[in-house]
């Protein structure tokens, strides 16, 4: 599950997902649209926050037809 189907089934808005963790709305889209991939740190919260519905490998799977998606998560 991805955190865009995680807010609509549980009906909850970005602006309170962002604050939940400790960041700002605009981060908390960018998550969404793909343009932004959360570091190690956000990737663990968000687990805990969905309670474990969306997972680290559902982040990547939504943003696998990005191309620098590896690289983003590696830093290669």
């Amino acid at each position: 599950m991805n955190i865009d189907m995680f807010l609509t089934k549980t009906g909850t808005k970005v602006p309170e997902f962002a604050k939940a963790l400790n960041v700002s709305k605009a981060t908390a889209y960018r998550w969404l649209d793909g343009s932004r991939f959360p570091n190690r740190k956000k990737l663990q919260e968000i687990y805990k926050l969905t309670e474990g519905k969306v997972t680290p490998n559902d982040l990547i799977l939504q943003n696998e037809s990005k191309p620098n998606v590896i690289q983003r998560i590696f830093g290669g």
